[in-house]
């Protein structure tokens, strides 16, 4: 009797992994829904429909990007966490991915457990921009004002949580200038206020600021990079506004919710992989001063949980804890 059950358990197993293999051999059959958390218009919306064309020239399907914004992108990230693991629901995010559980209690997810890693896209430097109006021509000035004067500005980022918001945080730390936050929805906005005048200051990623600096729309103060902005070769890097060693920047990567097959994943990883090689991708990043990220699944997890212990300390520091 129990050896007739064990025949029978095994051939269940046998059948089931068949129509895995046969199912991920299929991927996909279908479009896909990559689930960005964010408005239209930041480095994530940007980074996963140049991207995703690509893809969906490979293989043969539309992958269709749902902007699914609100709540630091928590919500979007709970529809990919909850959606079924069958490679039809991505999430393609940010830092905010790592940080969120840390500081919302609403969160209800793990970066490292209730995700599958697919690849890292690339990243982008963070930088400081101002309007028009703010009497500060750079960081150097800007941290030269009466503390005063500047303690009455308010300074735009993405969303609470975010990397804009964090970068603040330990400009804040580090150098005393104390600001009046304001978190918006997305980078779009919070660019739109600066621009019409409404907040002095705003934390944004390089990208969607390159092309406003350049047509003298709002003024750029300082990027947290290595080396200056080949499109922006007058603005100056924190370090050498005399904040030693200050970088940040944002990264973007796609998940799959847990328990996607791994056949699945591999196809994704290998198909970014090929698109970000392209020289037309090469280009497009380039142009948006973001750097196409080189690293392995392996490499890209070990970053996350180091960044999470990292940002931990940042938490602590600042007794930053949101509801």
């Amino acid at each position: 009797m129990n050896r007739c059950l064990f025949r029978t358990a095994a051939a269940l197993c046998a059948a089931c992994m068949l129509v895995t293999a046969s199912a991920s051999a299929a991927y996909p059959d279908r479009p896909v829904r990559v689930v960005a958390p964010y408005a239209p218009g930041g480095g994530v919306d940007f980074t996963s429909r140049v991207v995703t064309q690509k893809l969906a020239a490979a293989l043969g399907q539309t992958f269709v990007i749902d902007n699914r914004s609100g709540a630091a992108s928590i919500i979007g990230t709970q529809i990919v966490a909850a959606a079924q693991p069958d490679g039809y629901t991505l999430l393609w995010t940010d830092n905010a991915f790592n940080v969120n559980p840390l500081v919302f209690k609403d969160a209800k997810y793990d970066a490292l457990k209730d995700f599958e890693i697919i690849a890292q896209i690339g990243s982008a430097p963070q930088t400081l921009v101002a309007a028009l109006a703010t009497p500060a021509n750079n960081l150097r000035e800007l941290l030269a004002l009466p503390r005063t004067q500047t303690a009455a500005y308010a300074i735009g980022s993405s969303g609470l949580a975010s990397v804009p918001h964090f970068t603040y945080e330990r400009l804040r730390m580090q150098t005393g200038l104390t600001l009046n936050h304001v978190p918006y929805k997305g980078s779009g906005a919070a660019l739109a206020d600066l621009i019409a005048g409404q907040i002095q200051l705003a934390m944004n990623s390089a990208a969607p600021c390159i092309p406003l600096v350049q047509s003298n729309r709002i003024k750029g103060l300082g990027v947290a990079a290595k080396a200056r902005l080949r499109q922006l070769p007058d603005m100056p890097t924190f370090n050498e506004s005399g904040l030693k060693d200050f970088t940040a920047a944002a990264w973007y990567g796609v998940f799959a919710p847990k328990g996607t097959p791994p056949a699945i994943i591999d196809l994704l990883h290998r198909e970014l992989r090929k698109a970000l090689a392209s020289p037309e991708i090469a280009e497009r990043f380039a142009a948006q001063a973001l750097e196409i990220a080189q690293d392995s699944r392996d490499d890209y997890k070990r970053q996350l949980a180091a960044e999470i212990e990292r940002w931990k300390l940042v938490i602590k520091q600042t007794g930053l804890k949101l509801e």
